[in-house]
């Protein structure tokens, strides 16, 4: 429902790697100003939701363990690997059909009434993904695919010195599925691209002022 009620207005990722995502794909969907203060209200959140379960709890934090214990290779990868198709989904859920040059005359607009055809699924998706990540790697990793999450798991204990290598190793790893699940999108998607780049050279040249004959 969150994603339903803020995707209009913040995109709706409230994730820093899928956050971090957005703007290397390049697409104007998430601004480099936005995407820094979007990391640090996500990671403040995640830190004020770490506190409040401590209060609650008699000053106990989250456990980061769950179920059997596995390799720290087969968490970090259940990390990588949901984290990059968690991405992928999110930023295809953000493609709209004007982009895709399937309206307008170009694919270089990005029309937010177009947008409504291609992404009423993407709660749903967004949803999905964690769903399945937690059936399929919950008594792995914890299916956090989120450096946030992780984040309020650990942040109190790093406020106090306290360092979860193993955390901070998912961490790294979520960014980096999260930067695959991007390039994988920009070579599925490679027509927003070209389009993209064909509407620019187009603009370019009709810019340029035409020579006059003296």
């Amino acid at each position: 429902c969150m994603v339903y009620s803020l995707r209009n207005i913040s995109g709706a990722y409230f994730n820093p790697a899928i956050t971090l995502a957005a703007v290397v794909t390049g697409r104007n969907v998430c601004s480099k100003h936005a995407a820094a203060f979007y990391g640090i209200a996500q990671f403040f959140a995640a830190v004020a939701a770490g506190s409040v379960f401590a209060i609650l709890n008699h000053g106990n934090t989250m456990s980061s363990r769950y179920g059997y214990a596995h390799s720290y290779f087969s968490t970090v990868g259940a990390e990588m690997i949901f984290s990059l198709f968690l991405t992928y989904v999110v930023l295809t859920c953000t493609v709209s059909k004007h982009e895709l040059g399937r309206s307008g005359k170009d694919g270089a607009s990005y029309s937010t009434d177009d947008d409504h055809d291609t992404t009423d699924v993407a709660g749903l998706a967004y949803g999905a993904c964690h769903t399945a990540g937690g059936f399929a790697i919950g008594q792995i990793s914890g299916a956090m695919l989120n450096p946030a999450i992780a984040f309020s798991f650990c942040g109190l204990d790093m406020l106090h010195g306290r360092f979860d290598g193993d955390m901070l190793s998912s961490v790294f790893y979520q960014v980096v599925g999260s930067l695959v699940g991007a390039g994988i999108f920009m070579v599925t998607h490679s027509p927003i691209y070209r389009k993209t780049r064909e509407a620019h050279e187009q603009q370019a040249q009709e810019g340029t002022p035409k020579e006059t004959d003296r």
